[in-house]
């Protein structure tokens, strides 16, 4: 009976990879940032998150942006069979001075 299983739980571990992006815009980065571990996605990310608008912690622009699929995002997504997509996005804010 096992050996029935080994088949499926390797292709359901070797289907679970991780999604890893980061854009930098060149500006110096600061200490601010802003984490949002839950944005919702459906249908394995074809349709897109609502817009994050990090302009009031972000007043002078932002330095980098990190999207990515944790283990846990990855976890529910493979519940959910991929309805339900969640992705962690951090955004550091830039500095004001351009050093």
């Amino acid at each position: 009976m096992r050996r029935r299983w080994i088949p499926a739980l390797l292709v359901v571990l070797s289907s679970a990879g991780c999604y890893h992006q980061v854009v930098e815009t060149g500006r110096p980065p600061s200490t601010t940032v802003v984490d949002r571990p839950w944005v919702k996605t459906w249908f394995w990310g074809l349709i897109e998150p609502d817009p994050i608008d990090a302009r009031p912690e972000c007043a002078t622009g932002v330095s980098v942006i990190q999207t990515e699929t944790s283990f846990m995002n990855g976890l529910v997504g493979a519940l959910t069979f991929g309805i339900y997509t969640p992705q962690h996005v951090r955004i550091t804010c830039a500095t004001e001075s351009a050093s």
